[in-house]
């Protein structure tokens, strides 16, 4: 460039020699960590240290994934210095998080009928023998209007004639919203009992299952309400949603890494391999002080996308070096996706770190659940699966020469020792030429395997 007159600063931004080496165009990153990756995954004690190292992480992932909560803060909806989220702390950290549960009775009923005032009692007294249910408690319009002056029961006619003026009463007429009354006739009624205080999801989600069970046994037409009940529905679907989703992404996996690595050995790997960091996830989100709710669910889905991507550039590298040992195509695969890899977790986290400054929970949650499946992720993709790649990867066969009969004649040779010599040289030249060829084919490009290659491997 400086011969054809070009300016310095352009000889100094665009000059230069073509690089010829892959060295020659890798970063710090890709270049210097995978060389002591190299060094720790073809040491026998590094190994065990490796392999002992992640049972340790897998059983305190275990312990943590198992006691992981559903648990939804409502607090955490909103930002810490927002109005909603002053009086939520200060409802839950001062007063009783008890609730009234209302029982509605939907359809004409007579309760002049002796029958239905017990059917109505019994119901009610089940619901307040319930341990989470306050036993001393009850607000029923029929109780109060039976106990009045005005109450009735000599005919139907009668009855909802004084229980209309019971509710015009002072006594009364806070029942008034309790009572639907079409003529001569209530088509709808509702009576409430009241919670003890339940701080905890798990209680609140069984209560209300169990509530729900009990007007399912009752003989009237009744269902069960709480306002809180839309928040407790998640806490009952939230777990079987989960695990349910989780099952068919792995399947997913399972099913996309046959189609595209067809190695049974390399298949399996991968799938224990996000399924290992799914564990880690969640029991490192346990630890970190996360619940399983709404919003982290979405962030757990997420994560299955990120751990295959590590897990599956290391197989599908590993897959397409040459050579029939192990610890050899380990080396070259961590060759060629060690530093991708590397580059790839680092970027990620660069790119979320941002997040941690968030006062936004569901900003924040998201920055500790992504930074967990990045860190875990590149650990198995750069350690453990070398590590089992060496014990147990597929490996190509050998070619088996046979062996020469006696009675197979040599084929003459003609030619002088100077001339078999130089024949041989050439030939050495030719096949060094073919293997250096094939190496910077097979580490500078990853093709598609073709039903040839996966027939030599076992």
């Amino acid at each position: 460039m400086k011969e054809e007159g070009k300016s310095k600063a352009r000889i100094m931004c665009c000059g230069g020699e073509p690089r010829t080496k892959r060295e020659e165009v890798e970063g710090p990153i890709e270049k210097y960590p995978k060389r002591v990756l190299k060094q720790i995954v073809s040491n026998t004690p590094s190994k065990v240290i490796i392999i002992v190292l992640f049972l340790a992480y897998l059983g305190v992932a275990s312990w943590g994934a198992s006691n992981f909560r559903d648990e939804l803060d409502l607090r955490n909806l909103v930002s810490k210095d927002s109005y909603h989220y002053k009086f939520y702390d200060t409802n839950i950290r001062l007063f009783s998080q008890s609730f009234f549960v209302s029982f509605v009775i939907r359809s004409e009923t007579n309760y002049s009928h002796a029958s239905s005032v017990f059917d109505i009692s019994s119901l009610l007294k089940k619901a307040r023998d319930d341990k989470d249910i306050v036993d001393t408690f009850q607000l029923s319009w029929l109780d109060s209007y039976m106990q009045s002056s005005d109450f009735n029961i000599t005919t139907h006619s009668a009855f909802i004639l004084g229980l209309k003026t019971f509710l015009n009463t002072n006594s009364g007429n806070m029942f008034v919203d309790d009572v639907t009354i079409e003529g001569s006739s209530i088509v709808a009624s509702r009576f409430h009992v009241l919670s003890n205080s339940l701080t905890e999801s798990s209680n609140q989600a069984s209560l209300m299952i169990r509530l729900r069970d009990l007007t399912k046994s009752s003989s009237l037409s009744v269902f069960v309400f709480s306002p809180n009940f839309i928040f407790f529905e998640q806490y009952v679907q939230i777990v079987p949603q989960t695990i349910q989703t989780l099952a068919i992404a792995v399947s997913v996996v399972f099913l996309v890494t046959a189609a595209f690595m067809p190695l049974p050995v390399l298949i399996l790997l991968v799938t224990i391999s996000v399924s290992m960091i799914m564990v880690g996830v969640i029991g490192l989100m346990e630890i970190w002080g996360l619940t399983l709710s709404s919003v982290t669910m979405i962030h757990i889905v997420m994560c299955i996308g990120f751990s295959v991507d590590f897990s599956a550039h290391i197989c599908h590298a590993y897959a397409h070096c040459p050579g029939n040992d192990r610890h050899v195509r380990v080396k070259t695969a961590i060759d060629m996706a060690g530093g991708p890899i590397l580059n790839g977790a680092l970027s990620s986290l660069i790119g979320i770190v941002v997040l941690a400054f968030s006062q936004s929970y569901i900003f924040f949650s998201f920055f500790k659940v992504m930074s967990i499946v990045v860190v875990v992720g590149a650990m198995h993709a750069i350690f453990l699966l070398p590590v089992l790649l060496c014990l147990i990867g597929p490996i190509y066969r050998v070619p088996v020469t046979k062996p020469k009969h006696n009675n197979e004649m040599e084929p003459t040779d003609h030619k002088t020792p100077d001339d078999r010599k130089q024949s041989n040289k050439e030939s050495n030249d030719t096949e060094h030429d073919k293997y250096k060829d094939l190496m910077s084919y097979k580490i500078n490009t990853i093709p598609r395997l073709s039903t040839a290659n996966i027939r030599d491997l076992t």
